[in-house]
């Protein structure tokens, strides 16, 4: 998956060089800190949003119904 450019995953752990070596965005905060809030669906995002979640990479989610069911059942 990918947030602002930070390449992650499928266990939501950020990736080392060279994949994440160049992002421009600044660095994901930690959630500690601030609120980091994602919005995707589609059964495209789905294993994405779901690393996402695995790594604790997001405060909150907002999506569809489909997408939310599927989550649920696999966590």
């Amino acid at each position: 998956g990918e947030i602002c450019g930070w390449v992650f995953d499928r266990e939501g752990r950020l990736l080392g060089p060279p994949s994440n070596q160049r992002v421009a965005s600044p660095p994901l905060p930690t959630r500690d800190r601030t609120t980091v809030i994602a919005l995707a669906m589609g059964e495209r995002k789905r294993a994405a949003i779901l690393a996402a979640l695995k790594g604790s990479l997001l405060s909150m989610l907002m999506t569809d119904e489909a997408t939310a069911r599927w989550l649920v059942e696999q966590l």
